[in-house]
């Protein structure tokens, strides 16, 4: 019983970390994605919308790959096995994450600025899951 009070705390603070890591990766990913579209393009369309997504998501997919493997699940996994799984969930995340955001913005005609917060709103908590019980994992917890 004690073990299960431990994991369910360690859970709740590896999430509020992680909420900080994600909000500081939201923030830089959401500056790059919207200086992209501000001075790239004129008329935002499918192909400009995910490129700017994609731009955006590398960099601070990276940023956020480091701070959570040091600071919020302090991982002694190994580093390659780590990046490698970190940045293939990355990857299906991004190609979710680009289909729902351009529902939102050129189906729905939601405004693209506000479509990219609800489409980070819904990959969130899917994301927190993988990292902490995958990909960031300590055998001992």
């Amino acid at each position: 019983m004690k073990n299960l009070f431990k994991k369910i705390y360690l859970r709740r603070k590896h999430f509020i970390k992680f909420s900080l890591s994600s909000f500081t990766a939201f923030l830089v990913d959401y500056s790059i994605y919207s200086l992209i579209l501000a001075i790239g393009t004129e008329h935002v369309n499918f192909l400009s919308l995910t490129f700017a997504n994609v731009a955006a998501r590398i960099i601070s997919s990276t940023l956020n790959f480091n701070i959570n493997r040091k600071l919020v699940f302090k991982s002694r996994k190994n580093v390659w096995e780590s990046a490698v799984e970190y940045f293939s969930l990355a990857a299906a995340i991004l190609f979710g994450n680009s289909l729902v955001l351009n529902f939102f913005a050129n189906v729905l005609d939601i405004n693209h600025y506000f479509a990219k917060i609800l489409t980070e709103i819904i990959f969130f908590l899917f994301n927190f899951t993988i990292q902490s019980f995958v990909i960031f994992r300590n055998k001992k917890q």
